[in-house]
């Protein structure tokens, strides 16, 4: 499912371990926006609505994705929290054809 997310987006972004990746559930909400010629993630907040600053760079991705789940796993005591971690990738149009 990573491999599919990423191939979406252009770059690689997921955790990966051997046993699991992410260890929790990963939303991407892709949003147009023209002026995006690489893709801009922003998180939503882990306790509002609100969504962070634009990161650009894959490996800030994936150290926020890493740094929120083990920020819950600690908090939660749990292997596989079920509170996802929701990022927004504003892109140019895409277009997927199945033949």
């Amino acid at each position: 499912k990573s491999s599919l997310l990423e191939a979406l987006l252009g770059f690689r972004f997921n955790v990966r371990e051997v046993e699991m990746g992410t260890r929790r559930p990963l939303i991407l909400q892709m949003v147009h926006d023209l002026s995006a010629l690489e893709p801009r993630c922003r998180f939503q907040d882990e306790d509002s609505e609100e969504y962070g600053s634009p990161i650009v760079s894959a490996t800030a991705v994936a150290d926020v994705i890493r740094s929120r789940t083990e920020a819950l796993l600690k908090k939660t005591k749990t292997t596989v929290p079920p509170k996802p971690i929701v990022m927004r990738a504003e892109c140019l149009n895409m277009l997927i054809v199945q033949f």
